[in-house]
């Protein structure tokens, strides 16, 4: 894990796409378990990090609200798709995100897009 957040970190990117597949590979946990782990993680993080600026006084609640419908309403949808898919067809659909994020990377280094 530690590699994980040293890449996450050199990159610029979210380390939960690498740690879901150290997951995987290296742990052996099947594809929904460590999705799921991930998510519950990522949530975490985000409210501890979320609830410092809310009490700072750095959020406007009008406009965070539909953003938070939207997540919400996204999470409860992606746990009733996740319950009916095969690990396998998880695994799969990851890795095709993977390779997006991947080829996205390679674009952005090579056009020196965003940064």
């Amino acid at each position: 894990m530690f590699g994980a957040g040293l890449i996450a970190g050199l990159l610029g990117i979210g380390a939960g796409a690498l740690k879901v597949l150290i997951h995987d590979l290296v742990m052996g946990l099947p594809p929904k378990v460590s999705t799921t782990t991930s998510n519950l993680i990522i949530g975490v993080t985000a409210l501890a990090g979320t609830s410092v600026y809310l009490a700072a006084g750095m959020i406007d609640p009008g406009l965070a609200a539909p953003v938070i419908l939207g997540v919400v309403f996204g999470a409860f949808m992606g746990t009733r798709l996740l319950v009916r898919l095969t690990n396998q067809a998880v695994r799969h659909i990851f890795l095709g995100v993977l390779l997006v994020l991947g080829v996205e990377m390679i674009i952005r280094g090579i056009w020196r897009i965003g940064g």
